[in-house]
């Protein structure tokens, strides 16, 4: 199978910065991000290894967005 290589867009933004976005989440909303959306594991086994049940996983999922971009704002406003 072949892949294309894509061009990244420089927009001052790097995995460091993903990284203190990251850090600034509040346990266990920031253990369900990395294990599900960094590490691709999947809601039940989320669940099972953090202790919590899959609706809470999910709702930690859903709202994860929201406050990483209110803090990548808020990172804006500061630089």
């Amino acid at each position: 199978m072949e892949t294309l290589d894509v061009e990244q867009p420089d927009d001052g933004f790097d995995r460091v910065d993903a990284e203190q976005l990251l850090q600034r989440l509040k346990d266990p909303q920031r253990e369900v991000v990395r294990s599900i959306s960094l590490q691709g594991g999947g809601i039940d086994e989320t669940a099972e290894r953090l202790k919590m049940i899959e609706a809470a996983v999910r709702v930690a999922l859903h709202r994860a967005p929201k406050c990483l971009a209110a803090f990548y704002r808020s990172n804006l406003r500061e630089h």
